[in-house]
Parts: structure tokens; sequence; C-alpha cells
């Protein structure tokens, strides 16, 4: 950018905010304001704070005003950015508007950055600079950041593999999702789930789109692929039931033409809870970092089947999931014989003949109860055995399936990258209690 633009683009950006703090102070409206419990719940009350509809009616003038020498020479340096500009997760959106959108927005992000209009000349300055280099890269950094359903801990950070962070957002972020002045209320973001408090976050580089320019080739780790890879390391890590959100973007850096994308992303996720405490933060990474890397399609299906099992509502759609994934590893590219192979293979994983006898018991019986759910046939009794237990519930045996199918993940997710329970001699030398050759 030269020197003669960016010197004018100061000027404009502080006159907008000596134009936006005055006004301010002008018109207030009511807003609703989040503040956190020292017991960590939360109270909502109206309080006045500016008005930002009618500040913006009040100052429009002034700005295009302030703006207009920026306006002139930037136009003339970059003639390319009097279309569409955007970015292919987020959109595009036009660049030639009034000369007032790039200061003001600028305003906008160092009130936010700040608190206040109140920021020093060398936050102005900095800003302007991540102006510059926006226009001068091809890529941009983009964060994204989804809210996380049913999450818990004591924790404020949680880091996971591949860039990933879970982290509690602050009171600020909080009022800019739930806040807001009184005459927008009604269409606040609004969900069952009442104030979200978590967010898995990640960044991304992602190439600008100017003008008529095609859209660059789809990534193969879409924003997507990368938050449901999270959550099934999330699922399987251990039971209860979460999910994400809507997907927000932003940008890194400063940039006046990001759309701010809304996306729903996740499965439905029933009410429940999932807390993650701080003595399992180790087991948790080490187990993400297998989930995310995972390849074996026979695991991934296990992984897949229980995070489904997690989310399901009716205890017999959790049960054909979780058998299921058992099946996926117990009879990977078997046809013959299935009940008899299933119960034996989960049986071999014990030592002593009382607990490889009680767990074929289970197996057979989880499968039996799978097999009369997905004929069609009716369930006639109220209680269910499986294994040694009598008297189960069927939500009862749901989390028993749950929970066997976790455990074979547990003990197979470390070898995926092999998968031995692919093979036939691997479960005929398992029976036996042999060791594997390998």
């Amino acid at each position: 950018m030269r020197e003669n633009i960016r010197t004018a683009l100061i000027r404009a950006i502080t006159e907008s905010i000596r134009l936006i703090r005055d006004f301010s102070e002008r018109f207030a409206e009511p807003h609703w304001t989040w503040t956190r419990n020292p017991n960590g719940g939360w109270n909502g009350s109206y309080e006045d704070r500016p008005s930002g509809f009618q500040v913006y009616l009040n100052t429009e003038q002034s700005m295009n005003e302030a703006a207009e020498d920026f306006w002139r020479l930037y136009r003339e340096e970059y003639p390319e950015y009097g279309g569409m500009v955007g970015f292919r997760t987020t959109g595009r959106m036009s660049a030639d508007r009034r000369p007032f959108v790039i200061p003001s927005s600028a305003v906008r992000e160092l009130r936010r950055r700040y608190g206040s209009y109140d920021v020093p000349d060398t936050a102005v300055i900095g800003i302007v600079d991540e102006f510059a280099d926006f226009l001068r890269n091809p890529v941009t950094r983009l964060r994204f950041s989804a809210q996380l359903i049913n999450f818990r801990s004591n924790l404020e950070r949680i880091e996971l593999p591949g860039g990933l962070v879970i982290r509690r957002l602050d009171e600020r972020e909080i009022n800019e999702i739930y806040g807001g002045p009184i005459t927008a209320r009604n269409l606040a973001l609004k969900n069952h789930f009442g104030i979200l408090e978590y967010v898995i976050e990640g960044e991304f580089d992602e190439p600008k789109i100017i003008g008529d320019d095609p859209d660059p080739p789809q990534k193969e780790n879409t924003v997507r692929q990368i938050l449901d890879r999270a959550m099934l390391a999330l699922r399987t890590f251990k039971e209860g039931r979460v999910g994400y959100d809507l997907i927000r973007f932003c940008s890194v850096r400063f940039c006046p033409w990001l759309m701010h994308g809304l996306t729903y992303g996740d499965l439905y996720v029933p009410f429940g809870v999932y807390e993650i405490a701080e003595d399992e933060i180790l087991k948790l990474r080490e187990h993400a970092q297998l989930v995310i890397g995972l390849k074996e399609s026979a695991m991934v299906t296990a992984c897949s089947r229980l995070a489904d099992a997690e989310t399901r509502s009716r205890p017999q759609d959790q049960i054909i999931d979780a058998v299921i994934g058992m099946e996926s590893i117990l009879l990977c590219g078997q046809n013959a014989e299935l009940s008899y192979r299933f119960s034996m293979r989960y049986s071999s994983m014990f030592d002593r003949p009382e607990e490889k006898h009680r767990a074929y018991r289970v197996a057979r019986d989880l499968y039996s109860l799978r097999s009369i759910i997905a004929h069609g046939d009716r369930i006639k009794k109220k209680t269910h055995r499986v294994g040694d237990e009598d008297d189960l519930t069927l939500e009862e045996a749901a989390k028993r399936a749950t929970a066997t199918l976790r455990q074979l993940i547990y003990r197979f997710l470390p070898s995926a990258v092999s998968a031995p329970y692919t093979n036939d001699p691997f479960w005929d030398r398992a029976i036996f209690g042999l060791p594997d050759p390998a």
C-alpha cells in the first residue's frame, strides 16, 4: 500500500472514531447484558449502552466525507477490488460500496479488541498495516469456532491435536452472542440448551476470491470434516452426549469483507452432560491423536457407530449402532456363523476362563438383542439378560452395549494402522490364547 493511501486511511479511521465516540454519548438504548456469577452461573439484565443504529444514522454522511480522499486513492490503486471479494468457505460480498465501509469496519474491529473507542494511535496504525497485508497476500488466515453442546469442565482451555482448542468464552464473547440491544432481541441467536460456554476452535489459510475468479479447489480437510472428526474423538473417549452448534468464521487479522458465516454443522444432539476433568486431559489428547489420524475403514466404522449411539434418544437405536460397531471389528470380512464367531472373538479379549465365558455370554446376548430389533420383531420382555445380568431394562442394555464397544475401540485403536482384527489368523490364535506372531 502506497504511503499516501496509508496516511489517508489512518486519517479516515481516526476521524470516524471521533465521530462515533461523540454520537455514542448522545444516543443510548437498553441492551441485554450477561454477567458471570462467582459460582459459575449467569445473570442477565438490561443496561443503557450506545445505540448502534442511531449512531450509524447520524454519522454515515460525515464518515463518508472523512473517507473520500482515501476512497479515491484506494480505487485508483486497487481497481480489482471493485467487485465481489471473499472466500469459498464464507462467501463473497461487494467491495465497491460507500467510502466509509472500510474505515468503519476498522473502527468496529478496534472497539471489539479494546472494549471501547478510546484506542491508542499505535492500534490504528496496526490495523491499517493488517489491511495492507490482506491486500498484498493471496491467502488469509481464518479462524473457525463452534460452540459445544452439553460440554462442561473446570478448565479454561484444553489443547487437542491438529491445532484444535477447546476453551471457555469470556464475558464479552458471551454478550456478543446472547446479548444486544432491546430492538434486536427477537433476532438474537437462541437455542434450547441455554448459554453454551465452551467453543472448539481452529485456524486455516483460505485463498482470496476477487471479482469473477473461480472458486479454488476444495480442500481435502474442510472445516466440517475437521470438526466431525473432533466430535468422533470426544464421543468415543467417554460416555456422554456432546456436539457442536453453528460454525462461525472470523479473520485472524483485520479483513473488512469477511462474511461471518453461520453454518449448521453437526447432528441433532439431545440434552445431556459431557464433562472433561483435569486428570483426563492426557488420555483425551492421546485418544484424539489416534482418532483424528484414523484411516482404517473397519475402525472408522466402529468409532462412527459408537459416536452415533451416544447421540441416540431410543435405546433400540443405541443397541443396533453399538452392536454393528462391534461387528465391524469382531466380524470383519465374515459371513457365516456370525453370532458364534462374534461371541467367541469377543471372549478372546479376556484371560481367565470364567472371564472368557462371561464375555462370550455378554456378546451373545447383545447380538441376539440386536437381531430382534433389526429384524423388526416386537420386544416382549421388560427386562433383558446380558451376560450375568438378567434384569436390565432396554436403556441399561443400551448403555452396556455402548460401553462394550468403547472397550473394543480402546483395545484395538492403537493398532488400527496394521488392523490385525481384519485377519482370520489373528482371531484363531486369540481364541486359543496364543500370542500374535506379529
